[in-house]
């Protein structure tokens, strides 16, 4: 494994509302916790935007202000994209896109495993071409490709 991306659970004030099926079975609901749990996540171990170009040979990091100050960074990695909010010494994680079998995520997850393994992970998704799991301002979409392996894996927190 060349990187590992360490995606962890951080507390959530709202009730959660996740688009998974909705069957009442053990195995369904620890499935649905684990979708909860890989929605509300951040990059562990960073220590703001210089752990991120930690992470891995940064190939270009993109710098937007902001009208209150703070600025809009993302940082491209081969087969990752990671954007963060700054505001002097605080950091929002934004997004994470990943589309190389590099990087791994929280349970194994990664480009290239199968549908059936991420529904065997995260519990079925009632959406077909990609998958959405959504908890509020948190959704993780993973999109498939002709052979029903994983594509890409977006991460995104809406910030206001």
């Amino acid at each position: 494994m060349k990187y590992l991306l360490r995606l962890v659970l951080v507390a959530h004030l709202a009730m959660p509302m996740l688009v998974v099926a909705q069957e009442s079975t053990p195995k369904v609901a620890e499935a649905r916790q684990r979708a909860y749990a890989f929605l509300d996540c951040g990059i562990t171990e960073s220590q703001g935007i210089n752990g991120l170009r930690r992470l891995g040979k940064v190939l270009k990091e993109d710098v937007l202000p902001q009208p209150n100050g703070g600025e809009i960074h993302t940082l491209y990695y081969e087969g990752m994209s990671v954007t963060v909010y700054l505001n002097g010494r605080n950091m929002l994680l934004n997004e994470v896109v990943i589309s190389s079998p590099a990087w791994s995520v929280k349970y194994g997850l990664r480009v290239g495993v199968s549908k059936e393994q991420v529904e065997k992970i995260l519990g079925k998704s009632t959406q077909k071409s990609q998958w959405e799991y959504a908890d509020g301002m948190a959704a993780v979409v993973i999109s498939f490709d002709a052979k029903q392996k994983v594509r890409e894996i977006r991460w995104h927190f809406d910030i206001d």
